[in-house]
């Protein structure tokens, strides 16, 4: 429960998106036990109109 709360309130605080200049994530998946992305960046912009908490 208080992961979920901790990740909701990190998506209403911040924006997600991919740094400037980054390429693309790829498509394809690395295969292992399961699959899963390959490795990219991301960057958290805060949003606006969200007061600054603590």
């Amino acid at each position: 429960m208080e992961s979920f709360l901790f990740f909701t309130n990190l998506l209403r605080t911040f924006k997600l998106q991919q740094p400037e200049g980054a390429e693309e994530p790829s498509q394809e998946p690395l295969i292992g036990v399961t699959l899963h992305p390959q490795p990219f960046k991301l960057c958290a912009v805060p949003r606006s109109g969200y007061p600054k908490i603590g």
